[in-house]
């Protein structure tokens, strides 16, 4: 596989930059080009296999080749300043909705949504009342029957809408 991604990487390589200046055993090819110089090689150790691409700059190799010292030191980064996020804007939820999170809370979690859990399963309870034209007893009913096979609440409704699908979609 190495193999083939090296000739290919050299065959790519050629056609953008012409023939390689320099070709060892057929492991390391390189070009001189207008930016700098493109060194492609590849090999195997302990049963692994790699193939490397290298680019320079070529102002530094130019300094280094000509003083015959350490190139120039890289300039240094100026840390950016973080982007600033808007507080996220609350969600209006329907009566229906809030009703359904709130009986998930209290009859199988037994403890409250953390404030993910409440976005995803406001998100699907909302998706699953309109399924069941608003019905909130069937929306629970369906998540109670996934809760033993679910590995959390939010994939309890992901479950939930999947039964739905699968047994409204059966027969259409």
């Amino acid at each position: 596989m190495a193999a083939a991604a090296f000739s290919e990487s050299v065959m790519y390589c050629s056609n953008q930059f012409g023939k390689p200046s320099s070709a060892k055993h057929g492991t390391i090819a390189k070009w001189h080009t207008s930016f700098g110089n493109v060194i492609v090689d590849t090999g195997s150790a302990f049963g692994q296999h790699y193939v490397n691409f290298q680019a320079t700059s070529g102002s530094l190799v130019r300094a280094a080749a000509t003083s015959g010292a350490a190139p120039p030191p890289i300039p240094e980064v100026k840390p950016v300043a973080p982007p600033i996020v808007p507080p996220p804007v609350p969600t209006q939820r329907s009566a229906k909705v809030l009703a359904c999170v709130r009986t998930i809370e209290s009859d199988l979690l037994k403890r409250p949504l953390s404030d993910w859990e409440g976005n995803r399963v406001a998100e699907l309870c909302g998706g699953l009342l309109q399924m069941a034209l608003g019905d909130d007893k069937i929306v629970i009913r369906l998540v109670k029957l996934e809760w033993s096979d679910s590995s959390d609440v939010v994939d309890a409704f992901r479950r939930a809408q999947d039964r739905w699908e699968r047994d409204h979609n059966r027969f259409g």
